[in-house]
């Protein structure tokens, strides 16, 4: 029988970890688990080892731990145990794995890690920009963003998987709020292979001039073959920041390519302000890796100007969720405000879409 009762209502995840006594376990591996190290370390805890689902062990060793199958945690834990989750999953597979885990003795705790910097939402943070919360939850009208606003916050606070997955609604809405053939011009900010291209492409029939920016050299290779009759694809090796500039840049072909310390080579970063070819722009989608406000700042002309369509990544850096929105409404006012997020774990593809009035489709009385 468990002996271990964990209740958000009553203590924070960090609180119930070091006051029960409870053996904390990490599942996963790679650099998530990195993560849940620091995080387990900034709760002043030790973990007692590392575990992965059954099938998926092969005599492997993670930080010093040999890792242990699901199993044999179970056998060796028969009071109960606390799993740290550091990996990523479709939100179905996880709710899979997660009831194996509860059905062998387990609490499921799944942190917010951001994927970048250096702060975390533990109460401690979430409490010291209260207000700069509340007010970018005011930016939002419309009840579905709202609650996922709110469903979001509360997963932070508590880590229960049920929680998360409360904490989804779909994008696909959020494409019928703008006027489809308002968008004559666009930018794919971390254009990655061409996957968000092409959505935009089928998406936006008025479409002729689409500029994509990927400065990681094995993805932008690929995003080269890209084609389309009826618009023009003008390809950038570089990624969009604040200024013109060259920085480290961890690459490999892969989504979690990135800007910042710690990067082995050089990649060129540039602001649309200063490509005269962005001007004028309809729609800008912003999935860089961390970059998204230093993104927005090299654009504040641009979006002053030509008030185009955004859709922001806001799940990258612990202050994305609220911080982002404060600074579109700051650099100009007449956006409306919705979110979505993807039903994956954790707590990632959060989408900050910003409509301008002038190319809302909707009815304001649903807001």
């Amino acid at each position: 029988m468990k002996r271990y009762f964990y209740d958000p209502a009553r203590v924070s995840p960090a609180s119930f970890l070091r006051g029960s006594g409870i053996p904390v376990y990490l599942y996963g591996m790679g650099n998530g688990a990195e993560k849940a190290f620091a995080y387990l370390r900034r709760c002043g805890l030790s973990p007692s080892g590392v575990f992965a689902s059954d099938g998926y062990v092969r005599g492997q060793t993670f930080a010093g731990f040999p890792v242990l199958s699901l199993s044999d945690v179970a056998k060796k834990e028969p009071e109960g145990f606390a799993a740290i989750v550091s990996f990523g999953c479709s939100g179905a597979e996880a709710r899979l794995l997660f009831a194996r885990v509860e059905a062998a003795g387990g609490i499921v705790f799944v942190p917010d890690l951001p994927l970048f910097g250096e702060e975390w939402t533990d109460e401690a943070f979430l409490a010291e920009h209260e207000d700069e919360i509340s007010r970018a939850r005011s930016l939002f009208r419309d009840p579905l963003s709202l609650t996922l606003f709110d469903a979001l916050l509360r997963c932070k606070r508590t880590e229960t998987p049920a929680d998360l997955f409360r904490a989804a609604a779909p994008q696909e809405r959020l494409y019928a709020l703008i006027e489809p053939d308002s968008v004559r011009k666009a930018v794919d900010g971390g254009a990655y292979r061409g996957d968000t291209a092409k959505e935009m492409i089928a998406r936006f029939p008025s479409l002729r001039e689409l500029y994509c920016f990927e400065p990681d050299p094995a993805s932008f290779s690929r995003l080269q073959s890209l084609s389309s009759e009826r618009v023009r694809l003008c390809f950038y090796p570089v990624g969009l920041s604040s200024r013109d500039d060259e920085l480290p840049f961890s690459g490999g072909g892969n989504r979690g390519a990135h800007f910042g310390e710690g990067g082995k080579t050089l990649a060129k970063t540039c602001a649309l302000d200063s490509l005269p070819e962005a001007a004028g722009c309809d729609y800008i989608k912003l999935d860089v890796e961390g970059c998204e406000r230093d993104a927005l700042l090299g654009a504040r002309e641009l979006i002053r100007r030509d008030r185009p369509a955004l859709a922001v990544s806001v799940y990258h850096r612990a202050k994305d969720f609220f911080s982002l929105p404060l600074l579109i409404a700051e650099l100009c006012p007449a956006y409306r405000f919705y979110l979505s997020r993807a039903d994956v774990c954790p707590a990632w593809d959060v989408i900050l879409t910003a409509v301008p009035n002038e190319k809302w489709k909707g009815d304001v009385s649903h807001e």
